[in-house]
């Protein structure tokens, strides 16, 4: 339930409903701390969120009042009265005695002329005397009419004033107490990640502090709101880079304050940092794109390889596939050049076999045996097949026929002996 009251908060925060969101964030801080207590880690958060939306709403309260004077004069009636009064011309000093003295002499005149009645008059008659209580008791009556009203219309306007004035306070109380309210639960969140030693936890203390001197600032506590400044500028400079956008706002923050206190030669050196800090950042922000922008032509270059390379490879799949449909479509129509080929490869081998066969026992063929010096040599055999005996006997007569001087012996090749035939007789 408190994770989506924070989240509620954060929405309302962040559409600018400040109220909605003070709401949110209480009844979420309420849970929590009635679960687990007022200084679990599990409220650094939360206070932290309920104390800048507190802040927030105080200063749209401030604003709305601010507004509502607008256009307001601020002279007094006593001075709005005297501007109704036109003034004459200025009198001598003369004058203006004469003028005195006859002011004093209307003011004495009356009283001369009643002492010189009760002089020289008679006594009062007896209607006068009657007459005379009763007028009395009229204007006695009259005049408690009068002062009864005057009482009435003073009291009615003494509460009026008391009741604008109880409204006043209610509202200053109000002001007062969001600011202190919101005071009170940054310090607790401050606490609570003062706890911690991590990197993120100190970040969030400097958080703290900058909130916290923003609420002295808005109570025109400007001593406090410095040195809380100081502080969060000493933990950003520890833990940032000296180009980091958060020290940039410490230095803009020091420098509104120190305008508002009335340093302004200390205020412009805290804006002239602020500057100086966020050109730093822009000038690293454009070297990362510089480089950025040199990867990207390189992914570019890479990926325009890649689809090269997917196009090759699926020419290559291509061409393969239409060879062996060639291959195919060859061996369909053309059956009989695949086998015959194959026939006259085969029968090519088995010659070579053979003649290598012959060549390798030649060494068993025994040679003739010389007859004479004259005698031309015995023909080689070339071949080791058996001749029939008819064959064999044609040829020894061929011999005999070219040599006639010739006259042996000549020796089977089974191994057995025979004599040459003289004249075509054994």
């Amino acid at each position: 339930m408190a994770d989506v009251l924070l989240t509620h908060g954060r929405r309302h925060l962040v559409c600018g409903e400040i109220a909605q969101a003070v709401e949110s964030f209480q009844k979420a801080c309420e849970l929590i701390a009635t679960e687990h207590g007022d200084l679990d880690d599990r409220l650094a958060e939360p206070n932290f969120l309920y104390g800048s939306a507190l802040l927030e709403l105080a200063r749209m309260e401030s604003t709305v009042i601010g507004n509502a004077l607008v256009g307001v004069p601020e002279e007094d009636s006593a001075s709005e009265s005297d501007d109704l009064v036109e003034t004459g011309p200025q009198m001598t000093a003369e004058e203006q005695e004469e003028l005195s003295n006859q002011v004093l002499d209307a003011m004495c005149e009356p009283s001369v002329d009643e002492a010189a009645d009760n002089v020289n008059g008679d006594a009062p008659t007896e209607e006068g005397a009657e007459c005379a209580p009763e007028d009395e008791a009229e204007e006695k009556a009259s005049s408690d009419g009068d002062v009864e009203e005057e009482v009435e219309s003073a009291s009615n306007n003494e509460e009026q004033a008391e009741t604008a004035e109880d409204e006043v306070d209610a509202d200053t109380q109000e002001d007062i107490s969001n600011l202190q309210l919101a005071w009170e639960v940054l310090e607790v969140s401050k606490t609570i990640y003062s706890r911690r030693t991590d990197t993120e936890s100190r970040l969030k203390v400097a958080d703290c502090l900058e909130k916290l001197a923003e609420i002295s600032r808005e109570k025109e506590d400007y001593v406090q709101a410095l040195s809380d400044l100081q502080d969060c500028l000493t933990i950003r400079s520890a833990v940032l880079n000296d180009d980091h956008r958060d020290i940039a706002e410490v230095h803009y923050q020091l420098g509104t304050t120190h305008a508002i206190a009335g340093a302004l030669d200390v205020a412009s050196t805290c804006f002239r940092n602020a500057v100086s800090c966020l050109q730093q950042h822009a000038n690293n922000i454009r070297t990362k794109i510089t480089e950025m922008e040199k990867l990207d032509d390189q992914v570019v270059e890479l990926e325009a390889l890649r689809n090269s390379l997917k196009e090759v490879e699926s020419l290559v799949c291509d061409v393969q596939r239409r060879h062996a449909e060639v291959n195919e479509d060859l061996a369909a129509t053309q059956p009989g050049i695949t086998s015959s080929s194959s026939t006259s490869a085969a029968k090519s081998t088995e010659s070579d076999t053979n003649v290598q066969v012959v060549d390798d026992i030649s060494h068993l063929v025994r040679k003739k045996r010389a007859v004479s010096d004259e005698t031309a040599a015995e023909p080689t055999v070339s071949e080791i097949t058996p001749i029939p005996n008819e064959t064999q006997k044609l040829k020894k007569a061929r011999i005999t026929t070219d040599n006639p001087d010739t006259n042996g012996d000549v020796e089977h090749l089974n191994g057995t002996s025979q004599t040459t035939l003289t004249n075509g007789t054994q």
